[in-house]
């Protein structure tokens, strides 16, 4: 398990549940960070809260899982990071739309997992890649390296481009 080292460890809300989600999740909860997890699945809710990963943090009350309507139960002004994990559909959720203005109004860092990773492990890792994948492969680590580098600013800008804001 990689440990993200961040200034302060207060609460963290991951935003999609999914596998990138719950690795988050994990990472952070096993780095000392209190995490609220959100998800309009309540499928995927109720499979968290089985997960034996999940168990300890849910007893000791530093992880809850919520649905993504209930936004409005988080006490935005002591979350200190928020992460979005790349499988939300922006456009299509009006409780995205909400969230995404009280992490604006509350100025609370969203950071990706990519961003999490680069800040887990600094220093670059080499990857080998077998040569009849290599023209496939290649392609995508480059842009996830292009995108570790470029992720802050490249989130906040989908964020802004992709959600309607004005009209709530």
């Amino acid at each position: 398990m990689i440990t993200i080292k961040l200034q302060n460890k207060y609460l963290a809300i991951v935003i999609g549940l999914g596998i990138t989600g719950r690795s988050t999740a994990e990472a952070l909860l096993y780095s000392g960070f209190n995490v609220i997890g959100l998800d309009d699945s309540i499928k995927v809710l109720e499979q968290i809260k089985q997960l034996p990963e999940f168990q300890q943090y849910i007893q000791n009350k530093s992880f809850k899982a919520l649905q993504l309507n209930d936004y409005k139960a988080i006490n935005w002004s002591e979350v200190e990071y928020a992460v979005i994990s790349p499988g939300i559909a922006l456009k299509s959720s009006t409780n995205f739309n909400h969230i995404y203005l009280d992490i604006k109004k509350f100025n609370i860092k969203i950071l990706s997992d990519l961003e999490l990773l680069q800040i887990a492990a600094p220093k670059p890792i080499y990857i080998g890649i077998p040569a009849q994948m290599a023209n496939l492969r290649s392609h995508h680590l480059l842009r996830i390296h292009l995108i570790v580098y470029q992720s802050k600013r490249n989130l906040e800008e989908i964020l802004e481009s992709q959600l309607f804001t004005s009209n709530i």
